[in-house]
């Protein structure tokens, strides 16, 4: 196998470049060049180049520039749009008008986030869809950790005010979304990451998600053995170091990822997490990334965390409470009853043993004694 390779979104998209359709491509010959400008009302000229590498690498890729842009009369385009400038007073109440095309394909998602605190903020702090998911280079906002890095965008002061109350912070920033705390009511499950433990960085395979994950068409959930098979037999050549598997805590629906609640309503029992039937490791997913950049999930065994089989592949995803391997509770305990059993035992050998070396020496003691003293005059040898 070849070895693998960070994830890049240049490398992944620009292949794809040459995949748009002739409408796309239409619109990237002008779209597609610096200059390309926008002004709304008195706000500054806003930039309208679209990159076609990242645009045909996005999730919107298939349904193409007019699935949000249907309005756009290509034979009318662009014409004289003074009119359509001074309907909006700024490029962002512009953005946030257009973001409500999103609804017509993500309706749940749009109704979650309408009732979210990000919902129902004001049009000049607010955030919008493409805030958060960029405007042409749409992605599934969880697949790493660049949602982490929007909203600190945004809340810069977030990881101080954390680590006012909250042990091992960065830790929990590496490894858990910020939705999962503050959609309070959300679901959680646990995804399994392929991750360059020298790069720092998640990883796509050489070869296909499907191939790999799945052996001769088998779809059941993924054990403890072939996990560790999978991530073993991904050893990359040239001495490259193996990934490992990290976990990252997240909410289980789209929904529920956009309904954030007001930092006052977040989630602070530390038990949700960190306790044996703790709710995000009941669902556990490998989200593996083809050599396209296409990220697959498969459905995974929970105790796949809970397993010893999984203790190297594993070995960077570790919850306190949460993720105990029942082999290493009892080793624990043999290894606690043995230290607390040795001394323990010493102590019991010596009282039981004691009496009876006291005996003796009072016996021989006695004997001793009872002898008949040296006649008169004679010399003691």
């Amino acid at each position: 196998m070849g070895a693998l390779a960070p994830t890049s979104a240049a490398a992944a998209t620009a292949a794809k470049a040459e995949t748009l359709s002739p409408e796309d491509a239409q619109c990237l010959a002008c779209h597609g060049e610096e200059g390309v400008t926008k002004r709304f009302g008195d706000d500054a000229e806003r930039s309208l180049r679209v990159d076609g590498a990242v645009f045909a690498g996005s999730a919107h890729a298939p349904i193409g520039c007019v699935g949000c842009h249907g309005d756009v009369d290509v034979q009318k385009h662009p014409g004289d749009d003074r009119a359509a400038n001074a309907k909006f007073a700024s490029w962002r109440e512009f953005s946030r008008t257009q973001a409500r095309s999103c609804r017509g394909c993500h309706e749940p998602v749009a109704d979650a986030w309408a009732t979210s605190a990000h919902g129902r903020a004001t049009i000049e702090v607010g955030p919008y869809c493409s805030s958060c998911h960029a405007a042409h280079g749409v992605s599934l906002a969880t697949s790493n950790t660049r949602m982490r890095d929007v909203c600190l965008s945004c809340h810069e002061d977030a990881l101080g005010a954390h680590e006012s109350w909250l042990p091992n912070t960065k830790i929990h920033f590496e490894a858990v979304s910020c939705a999962a705390c503050h959609s309070p009511g959300a679901g959680r499950s646990i995804e399994l990451r392929l991750f360059d433990p020298v790069a720092r960085t998640v990883v796509n395979t050489p070869s296909s998600p499907g191939a790999l994950a799945q052996v001769e068409g088998d779809t059941s959930p993924i054990d403890a053995n072939r996990l560790a098979r999978l991530v073993k037999g991904l050893e990359g050549r040239e001495g490259a170091e193996r990934p490992i598997l990290r976990g990252w805590i997240q909410v289980r629906s789209p929904e529920e990822s956009h309904r954030l609640r007001e930092k006052g309503k977040a989630l602070r029992d530390c038990a949700v997490c960190h306790s044996t039937k703790g709710d995000p490791f009941r669902e556990v997913t490998l989200s593996l990334i083809g050599p396209d950049g296409r990220r697959v999930r498969f459905e995974a065994q929970p105790d796949v965390l809970h397993n010893a089989r999984s203790l190297d592949v594993l070995s960077n995803f570790y919850a306190i409470g949460g993720t105990r391997i029942g082999l290493l509770d009892t080793l624990l305990a043999l290894a606690l009853l043995a230290g607390i059993g040795a001394p323990v035992l010493h102590l019991v050998l010596r009282r039981v043993l004691r009496p009876a070396a006291n005996t003796s020496h009072a016996v021989a003691h006695t004997a001793d004694s009872s002898a008949p003293p040296p006649a008169a005059g004679k010399e003691q040898s």
